[in-house]
């Protein structure tokens, strides 16, 4: 009986509970999850951040915008080498936290070690590093399509086409977006987890849509206050490199000072990057829990049914 009212609890759980449990892992074991965060990921996403600093600086530097050429050699250099080591940030972010909430399970909270959390992410690291490259591989190949198939109608099409392309990339990110949690709770591969991720989505779409949707803009919010001194001073500069007679920058580069605070902003906002981004993965990890609970209890419901058929039909059998 409590089995089946468990399976009540969890098919009318307020949406709410889940972010509320995030809220509450953050508070228990907030500040231990930080730090294995700052020590595992923090330096690889730091230097993401560094180097896509270095590029924004050659961006604002006036004089360097003489030569396109140049400029946008530089930029790839940096971007391009960015973008590579992100992969790595992105894929160590949800390993680190998949990896705390296993030893979370199994130590207790003031015994947490950080070897403990290295050991169990780098195992899953490579696998989670592959399903992230053929998620985004997938998702982008489905916008394209899309894109292309409403791009020969014109430029109407074209225009309507952007947005069912964004549709259906939304649509393959969160059918496909529990694969990260199935790989570092069931030890799956990545091509087995995208199974699987559709099997538990099922009836849940829109839910687990809700929570990335939520836990995304939270990530926003706090990424945009720990990110904001960085934007005014910015801001500042370019208010104050403005030639208002002829509209055009005085300034040829960003003054020495200023590039040290952009490095000490870059530091910042790697910390605000770790906490945000670690609320979308918290929520996708309740959710995920709650729907193998809810697949669980109902696949012994129909278990307990069937057995309760099949004696009741016995029964009936000796009557005769």
């Amino acid at each position: 009986m409590k089995r089946f009212q468990k399976i009540e609890f969890y098919e009318r759980r307020p949406f709410s509970d889940k972010l509320n449990a995030v809220i509450s892992f953050m508070r228990q074991g907030g500040w231990s999850y930080i730090k294995a965060q700052l020590l595992i990921t923090g330096p690889v996403l730091l230097l993401v951040n560094i180097l896509v600093v270095q590029s924004a600086q050659e961006i604002f530097n006036f004089e360097a915008m003489q030569d396109p050429d140049q400029l946008l050699t530089d930029m790839l250099d940096n971007y391009g080498i960015a973008l590579l080591i992100s992969f790595i940030s992105a894929a160590l972010l949800p390993a680190v936290t998949f990896a705390y909430m296993r030893t979370y399970e199994a130590v207790p909270l003031g015994e947490i070690q950080l070897n403990q959390v290295w050991q169990k992410a780098i195992r899953k690291f490579p696998s989670i590093l592959g399903y992230i490259i053929i998620l985004v591989i997938v998702t982008t190949v489905s916008g394209v399509i899309v894109i292309m198939m409403f791009s020969v109608l014109g430029a109407i099409g074209a225009f309507f086409g952007v947005f069912i392309a964004f549709a259906a990339m939304l649509t393959v990110a969160n059918t496909f977006s529990l694969g990260l949690p199935v790989i570092a709770f069931e030890d799956r591969d990545p091509i087995s987890a995208m199974g699987r991720s559709i099997k538990l989505i099922q009836g849940k779409w829109f839910s687990t849509l809700g929570i990335i949707v939520i836990t995304f803009i939270i990530a926003m919010v706090v990424n945009m206050v720990f990110g904001m001194p960085r934007s005014i001073m910015y801001g500042i500069w370019m208010m104050n490199s403005l030639d208002v007679s002829t509209g055009t920058f005085a300034s040829s580069d960003m003054p020495f000072y200023m590039q040290v605070l952009d490095m000490l902003f870059a530091v910042i906002s790697t910390f605000g990057t770790l906490i945000s981004y670690s609320v979308i993965y918290l929520g996708l990890s309740f959710q995920f829990f709650n729907l193998v609970e809810r697949q669980d209890s109902k696949g012994l419901m129909a278990q307990i049914e069937a057995l309760e058929t099949h004696e009741s039909t016995e029964e009936e059998d000796e009557t005769y």
